[in-house]
């Protein structure tokens, strides 16, 4: 099962971004993500709805802006 949008959620001003679980392969886009500071670019990350992963969103690393990292 994927998920490609969830719907419901006023945007809040931010931006939907894309995740691709790299331990399950589910992918949704979600404005509910988190950011992690601790890293210069801050990207956002969010937690799998399936298997419960924190995953980085797809394009977040400017080094690499095709593929998604688990969160660690």
């Amino acid at each position: 099962m994927r998920i490609i949008d969830r719907d419901g959620m006023p945007t809040q001003g931010r931006s939907m971004k894309k995740f691709k679980c790299d331990v399950c392969g589910a992918e949704w886009r979600s404005n509910e993500y988190g950011e992690d500071w601790t890293i210069h670019s801050i990207p956002a990350y969010d937690v799998c709805p399936f298997c419960r992963t924190e995953i980085y969103a797809i394009g977040t690393f400017k080094n690499d802006e095709t593929h998604s990292h688990i969160r660690k």
